[in-house]
Formats: C-alpha cells, structure tokens, sequence
C-alpha cells in the first residue's frame, strides 16, 4: 500500500500538467452542473425546526437547501462553495430564496420562516428590489412571517450600510437575526450594529457544552448579554440530550438540531414533547420547605479585597466550579459583590476584555 502511494505522488511531480488538466476538468463539471442547476431550478428547501424550550413547542423553520439527489453538488458546502469560486454565488442565494419563499407558502404554516442571506447579498443595491418582488408574487406570505438570517462567515466592515439595509428590513416587517455567532469574523461587533431580534449561537459552543467550562462561559457569558438587551438566543447544533439539559439549565429559551429533528423535505408539524420533559420528573416529587433559617442554608465564602487583580479573580472562578459570586471586603466593611455571569459577559463582550 505504501509503495502504490509513493508511486502515485511520484507520478503527481512528474507530471504536475496532468493533475492540474484533472483539477481544470473537475472545476468544468461543476461548473457546467451549476449551471444546468441554476436554469433548470432544480434546488429543494429543506426545513428544521426552531424550537421553544419555554414553551415547549416549533415556533419556526429555517430553509435549507439542496441540489438534485443525484448530483455531485448535493450538499449546501459544496453547492454553495462551487458557487463562490465562480462567482454564482449571489443568483444562487436569490434562487435558493425564491424557491424556499414559494414553497413554505403553498404549506400554509403559521410559524415563521428562517431565511440565511450573506452580507454580500444583504448589501448589494439590487437587494432592495429583489426581496419586495419576492413577497410580491408570495400568495399569502408577509415579512411579518420571515426571519432574515444574515450570516458573519464573510469580512463585514460597512456597518453603516449594513444598519441601513437592517432598517429597511424590519420597516417592511422582517425580523432579524445574526446567525452562527462565533464562527465568522465580526460577531460581537456586528451584534451591537444590528441588535437584532435573534442571535444564534454557533454550534461549536454546544457541542459537548456539558463537559467544557470553556464553552460554558462562553454561552453563559452570551445569554447573559442577550437578555440584559432584550435580545433572543438560539442554541443551534443541539444534539444529545446532555446538550440539550447543559442549553436548557443556562436559561437559554430556543434551540435547534438533530436533537429534535433532522431538516426535511416536509417540515415536521409536531414536536415529540417528551424531548423537553427530560430531567423534570424531580418537580413532580416536590415537597413543600420546612420552616428553616437563612443560616441553615447559607455557604461561607472567603472574600477579596477590591484591589485583586481581574487575573485572580478569574482564577477564582475557574477554580470553584460552584461559586455564584465573590463579596468584596475593605477594612472589613463589604465594598461590593462580583456575580459569576456579569464577570465573564464583560469579559466576552468587549473585543479587548480577557487581555485587559
């Protein structure tokens, strides 16, 4: 086996013409594939349901899409890839809207529907006209029924034009939200330009959320934000039913992934509620308290003086798992008391926090 490989790179040096004519030939295919894909329309939505953790219930679908089953370009990453390396990307997104818009209408459904759209897209003159003439011709589909998803994998930098087109979106009746936050090049920042009405965590974070501190303090860190502007969290990439607990128990309201439904040609109408009620049958077991005091419950806790340096105090913190807070004493006179969450949301939330 070894020797066939060493052959094989061998003859890829000796003839670096004949790889190259290889690679040329298979960018021609599907280029030509996207091609007959893009004037034939043959791209299907895929739906997956946003899930209400509160409510314990489906309060939206994003739209995916799909090339033909049979097709190399199947699969959004290599679909959409192919796209951007021959600049189709932006009538490939517009298609892919278009056909995801007139689908999810003839379903009559009334939850809302997610729709991604690039920073590219977002900011393109054209855009503006395009996404009216869509709901135009959309029977029965108003923006007050739609979520614009404006993804940060691309370098964002024109953030007035980009609160400008945000604007334009909910005066017409879109809500918005910033998608897969962490994973792109700007998200904090551009979170703070847009404010929009959801953020979706990126689903790195959750994978394993339960057994990673890290990533714990990350979204622990984010909710906290989101909730003390008014903003709405999506957990996306939930998986297991660990994750689902770790989402839940940092009081994060929606969530969507495998965990609850893969994406679907036929959106899924009814959610397996028991997928919510995992972990809660100690509430039907509860008992009222018996008469105690403060004291009995109360955890002594060492305190610090206000000059301690932010680096220890995070040592704290990362040392005792447990500890909500640490209380300040001068003098001993309590000055103040540091909670465990605003800690680390200032640290996350600003572009400079840890090295400060």
């Amino acid at each position: 086996m070894s020797r066939l490989k060493i052959k094989s790179m061998a003859s890829l040096k000796a003839y670096p013409h004949r790889f190259r004519h290889l690679v040329k030939n298979q960018m021609s295919a599907l280029h030509d594939e996207l091609i007959k894909i893009l004037e034939d329309e043959t791209l299907t939505p895929y739906f997956q349901p946003v899930v209400s953790i509160v409510h314990k219930k489906i309060i939206g679908y994003e739209a995916l899409i799909r090339g033909p089953s049979d097709s190399p370009l199947y699969t959004p990453f290599v679909l959409f890839t192919t796209a951007d390396q021959i600049n189709l990307s932006n009538k490939l997104e517009y298609l892919s809207r278009e056909i995801s818009l007139k689908h999810y209408a003839g379903l009559d459904i009334p939850e809302k529907l997610f729709i991604n759209v690039s920073p590219a897209v977002l900011l393109h003159p054209d855009f503006k006209q395009t996404i009216a003439s869509h709901f135009q011709s959309q029977l029965g589909l108003t923006p007050s029924s739609v979520v614009i998803e404006i993804t940060e994998h691309q370098v964002t930098d024109n953030y007035l034009h980009m609160r400008d087109m945000v604007k334009h979106c909910r005066d017409m009746g879109f809500q918005i939200a910033l998608d897969d936050l962490g994973s792109g090049y700007s998200g904090l920042r551009l979170w703070t330009e847009i404010q929009p009405d959801y953020v979706k965590i990126d689903k790195h974070f959750i994978a394993d959320l339960h057994q990673d501190e890290v990533k714990l303090n990350f979204v622990r860190s984010i909710q906290t934000v989101a909730s003390s502007i008014g903003c709405q969290v999506i957990a996306e990439g939930v998986e297991t039913e660990e994750e689902f607990k770790a989402v839940k128990k940092l009081g994060i309201c929606y969530a969507q992934g495998f965990y609850f439904a893969k994406p679907t040609a036929t959106p899924l109408r009814e959610l397996d509620i028991g997928l919510l009620h995992t972990g809660e049958a100690w509430y039907m077991r509860a008992r009222p308290l018996p008469t105690v005091t403060a004291a009995h419950i109360a955890k002594k806790t060492r305190p610090l003086p206000s000059a301690t340096p932010i680096t220890e105090v995070l040592e704290w913190f990362q040392t005792y798992k447990d500890l909500s807070f640490l209380p300040l004493v001068d003098d001993n006179r309590p000055t103040g008391i540091i909670q465990r969450d605003h800690f680390f949301a200032t640290l996350f939330s600003s572009r400079y926090g840890l090295e400060l």
